[in-house]
């Protein structure tokens, strides 16, 4: 099945390099849906494959057919954070925040990149803090807001609260029918390691 499943994906990737793609004839496919979930499924593959240029690519060509479509907007977002693109991620999903108050996962990754951009011009530990906290408002029990959360607290360097936030990530996880998965478990225990070193070494800083 899952060779079956890659060989039919072959001529859809070609497709999908393809800008002749976006203008098939109306009954190349049975409705424009199934031209959505085709850029959908192919967009991620790239995505999966680390191929984020490409990926953006067909991202955009599902715009163009769907443009309010809330998942390839939030995919978008995480390319841009992802591949370390922070300006575009900012502006990005700045006006996704903007057309969309309501939806959570754009206040979490902005709050997320302001926390842990690897380009410390990006580093801003009030706005990681604010918008995690409007992102919690909006869905206190996503166990990814309450991780961006904690490292919101961490560079504010409130490191007891961020050892909280992490510890009721965990909580949440295991709730109900949640797994946790072998990288879930890998980045929360890296989450609590760093918080534990942070405290200790507050407190010996605090006895000199």
């Amino acid at each position: 099945m899952k060779y079956f499943f890659l060989l039919f994906m072959i001529p859809l990737l070609t497709l999908a390099q393809d800008s002749k793609f976006t203008s098939l004839p109306e009954n190349a496919l049975e409705d424009e849906n199934d031209k959505v979930e085709i850029f959908r499924t192919i967009a991620g593959i790239y995505y999966q494959t680390k191929d984020y240029d490409s990926a953006l690519l067909t991202y955009d060509k599902l715009l163009k057919l769907k443009p309010n479509d809330e998942e390839a907007q939030y995919m978008k977002g995480v390319i841009y954070i992802t591949s370390k693109n922070y300006q575009k991620a900012v502006d990005h999903l700045e006006h996704q925040i903007e057309i969309n108050p309501n939806n959570y996962h754009s206040f979490n990754n902005l709050a997320w990149l302001y926390a842990t951009a690897d380009d410390f011009n990006f580093r801003d530990a009030e706005k990681s803090l604010d918008l995690s906290l409007r992102a919690l408002v909006l869905a206190p029990y996503d166990k990814h807001i309450w991780s961006t959360l904690a490292e919101a607290y961490f560079i504010s360097g409130n490191f007891i609260k961020a050892k909280r936030a992490i510890t009721h990530v965990v909580d949440l996880a295991r709730q109900g029918d949640g797994k946790l998965t072998q990288d879930m478990v890998k980045i929360y225990n890296t989450q609590i390691e760093k918080f534990d070193r942070a405290i200790n070494t507050q407190k010996l800083i605090d006895l000199n």
